[in-house]
C-alpha cells in the first residue's frame, strides 16, 4: 500500500478548490502617457482574482464575454490587455505586484485622461479578491496624489469584503500541511508543494481576519455596485431542494454586498441567483468562478457604467470623442472632426467622361442619451460638378445614426432608410483587412 497516495490526492483537491477563490492582480505599471489615445473617454480596468488570470473576462471577439460587452459602450476606454498579476496570483493584496501595482495603473490612466482633457476618473470592474485589491489601491498615494481621487465607479463581483468561510477551512488545513514534517520512523520530510503558495492569501481572506479588518474601505464618495451570487443546492437523485445557501458557494451574500454606495451614480447592489446539484455546483452560472462571464452580471455592469456616465456632466464629450476619426467601408469614407462636424464621400458610378462621380455631404453631429451619434446632412453635392454627375442622393435634413460595434467598428443606419446599412472600420480594422470593411 502506498501511504503517500491519499496525501497527494487530498492536496490535489485542496488545490482545485482553493483555485476557485478569485483574487485581484495589477497590470504593468506605466508612466504618464500609458494611454496616449484615450482622449476624453473614461478608462475601465478589469481586475481578476486569486489563482485566476485576465482570460476570465473573455476577449473582444467573444460575443458573450465581459470584454465584448464593455467594448460595445460609447465613451469608455477598456484598458486591454486586462490587468494581469497571474504570475503571482496566490499572494495577498499587499504584494507589490497586486495592490500597489494596481494603484500605479489607476493613477497612470487617470493622468492620461486628464492630460487629454478628460475627467481623470477610472472605472474598476473587479472579481473576488480583485475588489479587495481595489480597496488597497485606493488608499495608496502615487506622485503625491491619493489614488482614491482617481476612482470613479467600482463594480465588485463576488468580493469577500468580510472574508470567506472557505478560506477559514483551507487556511487551517494548509497551515498544518505547509511546514516540513519529519516522519520519525522513516525520516521522510513532507514537501510543502505548490499549494502552500496560497497560504498568505487564504490567511488574509478568512472571515474577519486581521488583514480584512485592517484593509481600508473605499471612500464614501466613490459609487460602488456590489454583485453577489446565490446558489440553491439540490440533490439530483431525488430532485430535492436542500437550501438557499445565501452565497456563491465561496463568498456569502453578506460579504459580497458590503460597501455598495450611490445608486444614483451606478452604485447599489444586486444578487444573481441560480440552482445546481450539490455534486456539480461548478456548472451553475452564478457560482463564484462563473460570475465574471454570467450574462446578467455583464448586463448589470454595462448598465451601471451607463448610469455613471449619465451622472457626470462630462459624459457627452467623452462619448463624442470616441467617434472622432476617419471611418471607411468599400466605396464610402466618413470623417468626424472634434468640432462635431464632418464630411462623407461615396462613389456613385461613372460620369459620361468616365470619371468617378463622388457624392459629398457636409454633416453636423449630436450625441444621443443612449450613446449613439446622429449625423445631420447640412449640404450635399457631387464632384466633378460639371461632368454629368447628378445631385447628391441625400438632401439637407437627412440623418443617419452611428453606434459602436467594438473598438474598431461603427454601424450606420440612414433616415430615410437605404438598402445597405454599413459597417464602418477605423484605420486599424481597414489596415487588417476586416471583412466588414468591404473589398
Amino acid at each position: 500500500m502506498n501511504a503517500s497516495r491519499p496525501m497527494r490526492t487530498f492536496l490535489t483537491v485542496v488545490i482545485v478548490v482553493v483555485a476557485t477563490i478569485s483574487v485581484a492582480t495589477p497590470a504593468q505599471a506605466s508612466d504618464a502617457g500609458c494611454a496616449p489615445n484615450i482622449g476624453k473617454r473614461i478608462p475601465v480596468i478589469l481586475v481578476h482574482g486569486l489563482a485566476s488570470s485576465p482570460t476570465v473576462w473573455g476577449s473582444e471577439d467573444n460575443l458573450s464575454s465581459m470584454v465584448h460587452a464593455l467594448n460595445e459602450l460609447s465613451g469608455i476606454y477598456v484598458d486591454l490587455p486586462a490587468f494581469d498579476y497571474s504570475q503571482i496570483n496566490k499572494g495577498w493584496v499587499d504584494n507589490p505586484a497586486i495592490g500597489p501595482k494596481l494603484a500605479q495603473r489607476i493613477a497612470c490612466l487617470a493622468l492620461s485622461s486628464r492630460q487629454a482633457g478628460g475627467l481623470g476618473k477610472v472605472v474598476i470592474v473587479a472579481h473576488s479578491m480583485g475588489g479587495l485589491a481595489a480597496r488597497y489601491a485606493g488608499a495608496q498615494t502615487v506622485n503625491g496624489r491619493k489614488v482614491a481621487e482617481d476612482m470613479g465607479l467600482v463594480v465588485t463581483i463576488g468580493t469577500p469584503n468580510l472574508g470567506s468561510g472557505w478560506a477559514n477551512l483551507f487556511g487551517v488545513i494548509l497551515s498544518s500541511l505547509c511546514h516540513p514534517v519529519t516522519d520519525k520512523e522513516n525520516q521522510v520530510t513532507v514537501s510543502n508543494g505548490t499549494v502552500c503558495a496560497y497560504l498568505d492569501a487564504l490567511n488574509g481572506l478568512q472571515d474577519r481576519s486581521q488583514e480584512i479588518e485592517e484593509l481600508p474601505k473605499l471612500p464614501s464618495d466613490v459609487p460602488v455596485l456590489a454583485i453577489a451570487g446565490d446558489v440553491t443546492l439540490t440533490v439530483p437523485l431525488f430532485h430535492i431542494q436542500l437550501k438557499d445557501v445565501k452565497s456563491d458557494v465561496i463568498v456569502s451574500e453578506k460579504s459580497a454586498l458590503q460597501g455598495q454606495a450611490h445608486q444614483d451614480e451606478g452604485g447599489g447592489q444586486m444578487v444573481v441567483t441560480c440552482s445546481a446539484a450539490v455534486t456539480t455546483f461548478w456548472h451553475a452560472n452564478c457560482w463564484h468562478s462563473a460570475l465574471p462571464h454570467n450574462q446578467t452580471v455583464e448586463q448589470a455592469t454595462v448598465n451601471a457604467i451607463k448610469k455613471y456616465l449619465a451622472s457626470i456632466e462630462f459624459a457627452p464629450t467623452a462619448v463624442f470623442d470616441s467617434y472622432i476619426g476617419a471611418w471607411h467601408v468599400h466605396g464610402y469614407d466618413l470623417t468626424i472632426k472634434s468640432d462635431r462636424t464632418g464630411q462623407d464621400i461615396w462613389h456613385d458610378g461613372f460620369s459620361p467622361s468616365g470619371d468617378w462621380c463622388n457624392g459629398n455631404d457636409s454633416i453636423t453631429f449630436t450625441v444621443m442619451p443612449d450613446g449613439s451619434l446622429v449625423g445631420t446632412v447640412e449640404n450635399s453635392w457631387y464632384t466633378p460638378a460639371n461632368d454629368g454627375c447628378s445631385s447628391g442622393d441625400w438632401q439637407p435634413g437627412d440623418r443617419f445614426t452611428l453606434v459602436h460595434q467594438g473598438n474598431h467598428l461603427l454601424y450606420q443606419t440612414w433616415e430615410p432608410p437605404v438598402p445597405d446599412a454599413n459597417y464602418l472600420c477605423d484605420t486599424y480594422a481597414a489596415g487588417q483587412g476586416w471583412g466588414q470593411c468591404g473589398a
